[in-house]
């Protein structure tokens, strides 16, 4: 087909009432938008363009105002408006516009036209097939340089059906974003639901007793000091060179990076041994020795025997003292109050024996509140995973109900 006589484009998912009507038209970008280039609105709100929240007023976000007082070149938007990065449209950096004000000039700001509905839109601008189509069609050399001005935004090539099936998208779409939205309040919720406990369960700096307290511990006496030394063991990793290091094996070699595939308890790794001999026993503390993993809190329950990189290491508690018990007391108190950070982060024996913390005389209260902040940590991980996977199934929707445009290209 040439590019006179499109084909026809046809996404793989159609709502039923679509099903047997005909294909999408094919038509360049221009004639579904105009360039908007209003200037001299200085007295507008400025707005900020972010990828999450989508066209915001740029106070409430945490950049810097880098603008320039004088806003008579910058940009005005209104409401149905699609602004994008001129300089990063090749990643999909766009957003619809829900409000008036001015947007810096290093956007490009689209205005439908009769019947081009900038929800449906909004939502098909960041689908894979047409990101490949924006950076085809950006110009510059090298990423750095990469712009997508109107005049070649204009003339890319895009599917789309009639209003009413525009609309029906656009809806389904808004639907799963709200539900989406819930969720994630869900878990901010909950995230800050268990702060507010770790707080009320663990004594204050200057005080002796929580604040909350299990009934059966209403009576118990006060939390006794105790030198972190003396409620573990302490060992350290070693280097890669000294193991046959395999794709698949008995034992798990831990580096700082495979702490980010995991929240609480460390199973995997990116590389194993068959030799386990040197390995971390099952139920220790493991953290980063040095470096910006300590101020980012990295702290995990080694769920299996693993054998660790000279970049970590890890604390077995005595039998005297609930490894989940002390898991949360350290979280709480955070890797940077016990490391050395006067140059780069870092923590080794002398900082971990000396540390003085906190503990009930009683081990059943250290489990009970280990217990209790794991049923919490497992709300908070079943609550992740069920925003996750309403994220994947959006991405997979965009995916489904937008066309594939490959056939259509010369």
């Amino acid at each position: 087909m040439t590019a006179d006589n499109p084909i026809p484009a046809v996404p793989n998912l159609r709502f039923p009432e679509f099903r047997n009507t005909s294909g999408w038209s094919i038509e360049p970008l221009g004639h579904l938008f105009t360039e908007r280039q209003e200037t001299g609105f200085s007295d507008l709100p400025l707005l900020s363009v972010t990828d999450r929240e989508g066209v915001i007023p740029q106070e409430e976000t945490n950049r810097k105002n880098n603008s320039n007082s004088n806003k008579e070149k910058y940009l005005r938007v209104v409401p149905g408006d699609i602004a994008y990065n001129t300089m990063r449209m090749w990643e999909g950096r766009s957003a619809l516009v829900g409000m008036e004000g001015v947007v810096s000039p290093a956007y490009t700001v689209c205005q439908p036209r009769v019947n081009t509905n900038s929800d449906f839109f909004g939502y098909y601008f960041k689908t894979n097939t047409l990101i490949k189509q924006f950076r085809k069609y950006s110009q510059g050399l090298v990423k750095d340089t990469l712009n997508l001005k109107y005049e070649a935004f204009s003339g890319i090539p895009v599917g789309f059906p009639s209003p009413r099936e525009q609309q029906k998208i656009a809806d389904c779409l808004g639907s799963l974003d709200q539900l989406i939205a819930a969720e994630c309040r869900k878990l901010e919720g909950l995230r800050q639901h268990k702060q507010g406990l770790m707080q009320q369960l663990f004594p204050l700096p200057g005080e002796t007793v929580p604040r909350l307290r299990f009934p059966e511990f209403a009576d118990a006496p006060e939390w006794r000091e105790e030198t972190l030394g003396n409620m573990v063991a302490i060992m350290s990793g070693k280097s890669p060179s000294q193991y046959t290091l395999l794709s698949k094996g008995d034992c798990a070699f831990v580096k700082v990076e495979d702490l980010n595939n995991c929240i609480k308890y460390q199973v995997h790794g990116r590389e194993y041994c068959n030799d386990g001999r040197d390995a971390v026993p099952i139920g220790s503390i493991l953290f980063p020795k040095r470096g910006a993993s300590i101020e980012n809190n990295k702290i995990r329950i080694t769920a299996s025997a693993v054998l660790i990189d000279t970049n970590l290491m890890a604390l077995k508690p005595h039998n005297r003292a609930a490894t989940e018990f002390l898991y949360y007391y350290i979280v709480r108190v955070g890797l940077a109050q016990i490391a050395d950070t006067s140059s780069i982060p870092q923590i080794n024996n002398k900082h971990i024996i000396p540390y003085r913390v906190l503990i009930p005389c009683d081990e059943l209260e250290q489990k009970r509140i280990g217990d209790f902040l794991s049923i919490a940590d497992a709300s908070l991980s079943a609550q992740a995973q069920k925003v996750t996977a309403l994220k994947a199934h959006k991405q997979g929707l965009l995916q489904q109900l937008f066309p594939s445009l490959e056939g259509n290209e010369q």
